[in-house]
């Protein structure tokens, strides 16, 4: 969009491929505070999976999780998750409710930042860690709203929270 007479230039003809989504900027970045050093007692692993075309995406093979609990958790838990991405798109993964540290990026330890979003590029890992400390329910999805209305949103449960 531009007014009259504005000037619009010209796109280049060829297509020039962008920066990769890597973990470059994210290798860099750390914690302004220090974080619970205690091990973690809940593992959890989980892949993101789906796409090809058909867009039935989710996690570990399954699509369409928007009602079910994805993995979970003890009041007090300290909790590593891997996330797994088998696909050929980065997803965003956001955690309601807490905030986690990323602790591993494709089998990389570091003592990263502290986030509630982390992007995992295309065929990708990065491991996550987190005090259970907030008892509910709480989404768990891709923030690609088109990933999540297709399937790639579930979420993670406090034993015995209502």
């Amino acid at each position: 969009m531009a007014t009259a007479k504005a000037a619009i230039a010209k796109l280049a003809d060829k297509d020039v491929p962008g920066d990769a989504l890597d973990f470059s900027l994210e290798e860099k970045l750390r914690a302004v505070v220090k974080s619970n050093d205690e091990p973690p007692n809940n593992h959890q692993s989980i892949t993101l999976t789906g796409g090809d075309g058909n867009y039935d995406w989710g996690f570990n093979g399954k699509p369409s999780m928007m009602h079910d609990v994805l993995f979970n958790v003890h009041q007090s838990d300290r909790v590593e998750v891997i996330l797994q991405n088998l696909t050929a798109m980065a997803h965003p993964m956001h955690l309601h409710g807490h905030y986690f540290k990323v602790v591993d990026l494709g089998q990389k330890r570091i003592d990263g930042a502290v986030r509630d979003t982390i992007l995992v590029p295309a065929n990708q890992s990065v491991t996550i860690q987190f005090d259970a400390d907030n008892p509910g329910t709480w989404a768990f999805h891709c923030h690609h709203l088109y990933h999540m209305n297709s399937g790639m949103m579930a979420a993670m449960a406090y034993v015995g929270a209502a």
